[in-house]
């Protein structure tokens, strides 16, 4: 018995941060009070059994969208009430965050554990409000989770441990349905590739159950290439918000996409404190690790360009200087490359993700650590620039970018179990201090917006 209750404290001691992270995420999802937006029309389509759920995806599947996995979770949770889908939404955090502990191989680093709640928790809810609550959430929360889980073979080979049959089911189901968004299809498929081409490069050989999610990966991107409804929705969504985009090329559909992840993630008028965070921790890391003057000096200009831009950005925010002086935000269907003004704050936005990348190198030098911090970086806003292929990239609205945020919080995590102690110390606290202040705010914002 007292074995017992020892084995359980050690349990709590080593998890209570992710229990209160849970209650959180329970507290806040509560506070939605109706679905909304696109949530009503999937109400008002009378899905009630089987036979009128498949109607029902047929008729989108021919008209509108090849997301069957995800519509048929939007149905379901709609169904099932507000209560059923506050507690699926929970976990659903809850199991993001937990996927990329087991991921990154966090173990007992109270303050890495603590500092990747404290991410998670600085998570802006209303991205998950984008489409409407039950529609969002199914689409993109959901499609986040499984295709975490569908990276889990890539945690095994590198820890040299088999998978069981179950598991090997498990991790097919899983990037079956994440490669039912056109998003996580591209960026697994992406990391799979590289996958494959590391162990290539360090082994000679390719493991099979890489080949296995390639070949899910591609067979999905056909279903969705091959979708009727995609191509007449394309059409429709070109003629109602972006006309001009019909004439553009594959390079300025591309240059489009790279440059608008880049700016809306640095230059939020809502201000983004992840990038804040990303950016501070990177020169942190810098500071300690990188002995040349020049580079550090480097680092420490990107951090204060991003910090200045930031506080210009809440001056026009409370109208002391003009809303158009310096960062000029269009409508929707408009994009940067419209105005000289915004095409400067879109490569200024570039270079400061070209110079992250540069620091990763200086950081980690040309290692496998390397290679793999750079495929989290690629991977989290390759996600948002593969929309540029759609129109909607511009009036989408913040949901496009909930998978940047989690490479994000992927990548931070990565660098600190690989550059920083077990035990926190003066710098590790420091990181930790500035990440739950920005935390804080972060969870001041949300229950505003909730309210």
């Amino acid at each position: 018995m007292l074995q017992d209750i020892k084995n359980f404290m050690k349990t709590y001691k080593e998890n209570y941060l992710y229990i209160v992270l849970g209650m959180m995420f329970l507290l806040m999802f509560f506070m939605v009070r109706e679905p909304f937006g696109d949530d009503l029309y999937y109400q008002d389509r009378g899905v009630h059994d089987l036979n009128s759920l498949g109607a029902f995806l047929t008729m989108r599947y021919e008209s509108w969208s090849s997301r069957m996995i995800s519509e048929t979770v939007i149905v379901l949770m709609l169904g099932m009430g507000m209560t059923a889908w506050r507690i699926f939404s929970a976990a659903n955090c809850m199991a993001v965050v937990l996927s990329m502990k087991y991921l990154i191989g966090i173990g007992n680093s109270w303050w890495q554990n603590a500092t990747l709640c404290m991410l998670a928790a600085a998570f802006p809810i209303s991205y998950y409000a984008s489409a409407g609550w039950v529609t969002t959430t199914s689409v993109y929360l959901f499609s986040a989770v499984v295709g975490l889980v569908a990276l889990f073979p890539i945690r095994k080979w590198l820890d040299g441990k088999k998978m069981a049959w179950w598991e090997v089911i498990i991790y097919i189901f899983s990037a079956v349905a994440a490669c039912n968004l056109e998003q996580v299809s591209a960026v697994l498929l992406g990391i799979y590739l590289c996958a494959c081409a590391c162990e290539m490069f360090f082994r000679h050989k390719i493991q099979w159950m890489q080949v296995i999610m390639v070949f899910i990966c591609v067979i999905s991107m056909i279903f969705i290439f091959t979708c009727p409804g995609n191509a007449f929705r394309k059409i429709v969504e070109t003629e109602q918000w972006l006309p001009q985009f019909a004439n553009w090329t594959l390079i300025k559909k591309c240059l489009c996409g790279v440059l608008h992840a880049v700016d809306y993630f640095f230059y939020n008028k809502s201000i983004n404190l992840i990038a804040l965070i990303l950016y501070f921790v990177m020169a942190a890391l810098t500071m300690r690790q990188v002995k040349s003057a020049w580079k550090r000096a480097l680092c420490a200009a990107g951090g204060v360009w991003l910090c200045a831009s930031i506080g210009i950005i809440l001056l026009q925010k409370a109208h002391i200087i003009g809303e158009e002086a310096v960062f000029r935000w269009g409508g929707s269907g408009q994009n940067m490359l419209l105005s000289g003004g915004d095409i400067f704050r879109a490569v200024s936005a570039l270079l400061l993700w070209l110079l992250l990348a540069v620091d990763l190198y200086w950081l980690l030098g040309k290692s496998k650590d390397f290679f793999t911090a750079l495929i989290i970086l690629c991977a989290g806003f390759g996600s948002v620039a593969i929309v540029c292929f759609s129109p909607t990239i511009y009036v989408s609205g913040s949901r496009i970018f909930i998978f940047c945020y989690y490479a994000v919080y992927l990548l931070i995590s990565f660098l600190l179990k690989k550059l920083c102690p077990a035990n926190a110390e003066k710098g590790e606290l420091l990181i930790l201090s500035v990440t739950g202040l920005c935390s804080f705010a972060s969870f001041l914002k949300n229950l505003i917006f909730l309210i």
